[in-house]
């Protein structure tokens, strides 16, 4: 470090815990991080040339072990993690596309919902930004009227998934009814298909939609804009609807016709009602399947014999008869894969095709949260005591993020430019070729590299390999870089 840094002071002593701790609690300073954030952002957009017409938005959470404080940053809330009884703290993060590049970061209590953090996020970001149509793209959180409206008050525009409760059921299937009602004529002109190219250049169906324009108005204030709202078929995700229904049918189905050995024997007709009901609601088909509960009784006169006077056999058994509501069912069916989203964006510049492109690109902020409380940055679990530096390491770990997708970005876009795939990351197989390589398979890829450091004697370094001179070449560093250290060629 001192080596590659010209800072002849640097001491091992600059990286104990002591020193992070003093990083940590001044990142947790509000304002010394706007500043940063601002500054940062700034800088790699005017640097790196980035597109600033693409904005997303997601929250995740980060759990402790630690206590829940009712007063502070650790709370109980609805846990993204599936840990509903550890404490913790719910972040935001707005990234700018196509890398996925961090430019405003939130920290709040962990009980706190998504919706209200929309809107300071997008004022940190129009602050960094400091432009006009910008496209703001969320999940369905982010579609409540007051964050739309705000967003549309500042002269930018949004793309959010609608919810049930704002556009129900019911208005899908009215939204449906009326478009195929229309002569097949129109209807082609009002559908647009979407499609997706693979690698060997075929292109594949993935989405088909028409639009409906309405006017939004937020109560009590004089904002009033005209909304696309976007009724588009996924094929994948009908697909994934059908499959999940039924498997759901199929079991439902299974345990109620069939009984497995060593269950406890039902002998009454409430405990067969009640075990149906249970069933049914397990699997959520309460919609499609209802049952029909019977209890018989079977006479046998048996003759006497050996003594025995002749008398009449009783037997009674239980049935169930489990009726399928075929409407329900065809009902489902025909609004599978439908979805209703919003947006302000002007049809001229975002089509409907492009929109869902740009929404189906959502996995790029899961990316970036994914190595942010994963591999490599492992903030999950947290284990710090202190709230402060608890702010302070979400911070410093989204720096470390910026890095990253700098780094991917970078590769992937002059790899793009060459027209030549990269060869010889992938472990044990060094002829395969990539155009898109991940961040870690580039880090990977120069984890080889050793020096021997013999104070005041010896430094030599392992020479670098071809793929990681053009790992460097496409970064736009020089070998140079590595020119401080004496190399060695290694010998048989």
């Amino acid at each position: 470090m001192r080596q590659l840094t010209g800072i002849d002071s640097l001491e091992e002593l600059d990286f104990t815990d002591d020193r992070l701790e003093a990083v940590l609690r001044y990142l947790n300073k509000d304002d010394n991080w706007k500043q940063y954030e601002q500054s940062q952002g700034k800088q790699l957009i005017r640097v790196d040339d980035l597109n600033q017409e693409v904005v997303r938005l997601d929250a995740s959470s980060g759990s402790t072990f630690q206590t829940e404080n009712s007063q502070g940053l650790l709370r109980k809330g609805v846990s993204k993690d599936h840990r509903p009884d550890l404490a913790q703290f719910k972040f935001m993060l707005s990234l700018l596309d196509p890398l996925g590049l961090p430019l405003a970061t939130q920290v709040v209590p962990g009980n706190e919902a998504d919706d209200p953090l929309y809107i300071p996020a997008i004022e940190q970001v129009r602050a960094t930004l400091k432009r006009l149509n910008v496209l703001y793209v969320g999940d369905c959180k982010m579609a409540a009227l007051k964050t739309r409206a705000f967003i549309q008050n500042g002269s930018d525009y949004y793309l959010t998934p609608l919810p049930k409760t704002i556009v129900p059921l019911v208005v899908l299937n009215d939204y449906l009814l009326s478009f195929y009602q229309l002569p097949e004529i129109e209807q082609q002109s009002k559908l647009e298909q979407v499609y997706k190219e693979d690698k060997k250049g075929n292109k594949h169906l993935i989405a088909k939609g028409f639009e409906q324009q309405i006017s939004t108005e937020l109560e009590g204030k004089t904002i009033i804009w005209n909304e696309r709202q976007l009724i588009v078929y996924s094929v994948s995700h009908a697909k994934a609807q059908e499959t999940n229904l039924d498997k759901r049918l199929s079991k439902a189905l299974k345990q109620l016709t069939h009984r497995k050995r060593g269950k406890k024997a039902i002998l009454t007709l409430i405990e067969l009602e009640k075990m149906a009901k249970e069933v049914i609601k397990q699997h959520h088909v309460e919609k499609f399947l209802s049952v029909k509960c019977q209890k018989f009784t079977s006479k046998r006169t048996v003759r006497g014999y050996a003594g025995k006077a002749a008398h009449v056999e009783r037997k009674s058994h239980l049935e169930i008869e489990v009726i399928q509501n075929e409407q329900a069912l065809e009902a489902e069916l025909w609004c599978f894969g439908w979805r209703v989203y919003g947006t302000s964006a002007p049809d001229e510049h975002f089509s409907l095709e492009k929109l869902v492109h740009v929404y189906r690109d959502q996995y790029i902020a899961e990316r970036g949260i994914d190595r942010l409380k994963g591999q490599p940055l492992s903030l999950n679990p947290l284990y710090l005591q202190r709230e402060d530096h608890m702010t302070g390491l979400v911070r410093l770990l989204t720096i470390a993020l910026c890095a990253l997708t700098l780094i991917e970005f970078k590769v992937r876009e002059e790899l793009k430019m060459a027209g030549e795939p990269l060869k010889g990351l992938y472990p044990g197989n060094p002829n395969r070729e990539t155009q898109n390589p991940s961040v870690e398979l580039l880090l990977r890829a120069f984890r080889d590299i050793s020096q021997i450091y013999i104070p005041k004697k010896l430094s030599v370094l392992i020479p670098i390999t071809p793929l990681q001179q053009r790992i460097l070449k496409l970064l736009g560093f020089s070998d140079s870089i590595y020119t401080p250290f004496d190399s060695i060629v290694p010998t048989g």
